[in-house]
């Protein structure tokens, strides 16, 4: 299967995850890739972020809502 990859910024999305998964910071993949900007990058995560929580709702796992926080996004937890 072909993976995305961002023809104009020259990378796969994929290394942006594989950058965090690393514990590189968002800053460290920023400078190695300058031709991504911060708002394409935080554009792909959440966007990851709503893929994974569309399975995750879709397969129902373990019976339980999970969402997932990004870049301080709101959660949709309620806090009271």
């Amino acid at each position: 299967m072909a993976r995305p990859f961002l023809k104009t910024r020259g990378f796969e999305v994929q290394t942006i995850f594989d950058y965090l998964a690393d514990d590189y910071s968002l800053d460290e993949f920023l400078e190695s890739f300058p031709s991504v900007t911060r708002e394409a990058a935080i554009s792909i995560l959440l966007f990851g972020q709503h893929h994974i929580e569309e399975e995750l709702a879709a397969a129902n796992i373990f019976g339980c809502l999970v969402t997932l926080c990004f870049l301080g996004a709101p959660c949709g937890r309620d806090e009271g």
